[in-house]
């Protein structure tokens, strides 16, 4: 519609971000930020300048987004979702520098736009791990699954708080509700691999990875994992099946052909003792 739109004036601001705010929601920034700036040659707003910023931010580009969201922020004064997010975000970059007296100050300014944001209580609660506040962050993780508690952020922010008090089942509850609400949650996927090795529960891992796998079929890393666990395991004909995914999806896939013939290896062995 935006592109119909932009055949008929080429001009048109509105069509312009609009179809800058379609490319970003793709998470394609290229021609999300060719759009923001293109408009901006029309009409300087400062809007355009915070969407500029989101798209800096979510690249990680930190810096730069810290400039387009201070620019923003000049004319932004009386647009409180806008400025909800600009400050929330601005205050996760300064968690990523480490600066956590400057993050929380704009965390607060966020809170005070809109107090009942599960969202803004997960940041609090990553605040308070990095400062060390475990009783904190436990209470900041609490609070946003009572604002939301479909948040899987949350309930993995919880996880992690809890395995840090020693309550390794809570743990486990926690981090397995994070998936249930979201299998495609790689830190939390990522969580579940180190404490399944170190915590004995190889085999849950295997359940885990078929959710993922079931959204994300795609994925040949996943998929060479999947395959690592079944073999170790002894479920070696399930482990051929994966790896056969696995060489379909990425053929030079490193290790995957040796694991493909240690798993061929194996199952011959056992077809010969039942021989």
């Amino acid at each position: 519609l935006f592109r119909k739109a932009l055949l008929k004036d080429s001009k048109n601001f509105d069509a312009i971000v609009g179809l800058g705010l379609s490319f970003l929601g793709q998470l394609d920034f290229d021609k999300a930020l060719k759009c923001f700036k293109a408009s901006l040659q029309l009409k300087h707003t400062e809007k355009v300048l915070s969407y500029i910023g989101d798209c800096y931010y979510t690249k990680a580009e930190d810096e730069v987004a810290l400039h387009y969201y201070e620019q923003s922020l000049i004319g932004l004064q009386y647009d409180s979702l806008r400025l909800f997010d600009i400050y929330k975000n601005i205050g996760n970059i300064f968690v990523r520098k480490n600066d956590y007296e400057s993050a929380e100050e704009n965390y607060n300014k966020a809170y005070t736009i809109n107090p009942d944001s599960d969202v803004l209580a997960v940041n609090y609660g990553t605040l308070e791990i990095q400062k060390g506040n475990l009783d904190t962050a436990q209470e900041r993780f609490k609070s946003a699954i009572h604002f939301n508690n479909k948040n899987d952020k949350a309930w993995l922010g919880l996880s992690l708080v809890n395995r840090e008090f020693g309550d390794i089942d809570l743990s486990w509850g926690n981090l397995n509700k994070s998936l249930d609400l979201n299998p495609l949650n790689q830190v939390s996927l990522q969580l579940a691999m180190d404490w399944a090795f170190r915590d004995g529960k190889i085999d849950q891992m295997v359940g885990l990875l078929e959710n993922y796998l079931s959204v994300n079929d795609q994925d040949a890393e996943m998929s060479f994992l999947q395959a690592q666990i079944l073999y170790k395991i002894g479920r070696f004909a399930h482990a051929k099946i994966e790896m056969q995914r696995v060489l379909a999806i990425d053929p030079m896939l490193n290790g995957a052909s040796d694991l493909m013939s240690f798993i061929c290896e194996s199952l011959n062995k056992v077809e010969n003792r039942n021989d």
